[in-house]
């Protein structure tokens, strides 16, 4: 029981560090998703874009492996999968992305709200309630005796050997 109250009073510390963070933060994606995707903008210089208009683009890598993604930024989507499993844009798109609006583009527009400042809020808004030590929990005295699980039957048929 005691590696079980340890464990609440860890997780209640963390989560009111991440609440009073919480309330320091502005604008629509949090600020380290932000720093990490223009760190990864710098470095691109082997993909080439070719524009097919519309938001979408060929992507080539002209390393030695030659490989080509599609991305199609209104979409979110890359053909490598990462924007999609991620929610963030991947290398392939960063590169259409800083190449066709340059300066003015907004990496937010370009993330899932999954990483939103108001997801982040919410997901600690909620307070884990402090208790107190067990010399001042109440006895419960249970009408019946709690035993072990019942044994599981093992994988495979079964063979009648009567």
């Amino acid at each position: 029981m005691e590696l079980a109250d340890k464990l609440r009073e860890m997780i209640m510390v963390l989560w009111a560090k991440r609440r009073r963070i919480s309330e320091r933060l502005h604008g629509k994606i949090l600020p380290a998703v932000i720093h990490q995707l223009k760190a990864r903008t710098r470095g691109l210089g082997h993909l080439t874009v070719v524009d097919g208009g519309s938001s979408a683009a060929e992507i080539w890598d002209t390393t030695n492996t030659n490989s080509r993604h599609v991305v199609k930024s209104h979409r979110h989507e890359c053909t490598c999968l990462e924007w999609q499993h991620t929610g963030k844009p991947c290398q392939d798109a960063l590169a259409l992305i800083t190449s066709v609006w340059s300066a003015n583009v907004r990496m937010e527009d370009f993330v899932r709200e999954y990483y939103s400042v108001e997801r982040f809020q919410a997901a600690y808004k909620r307070l884990i309630e402090p208790l107190p030590d067990m010399s001042q929990w109440p006895d419960v005295d249970l009408s019946f005796v709690l035993k072990a699980p019942l044994d599981k039957k093992a994988a495979g048929r079964y063979i009648n050997s009567g």
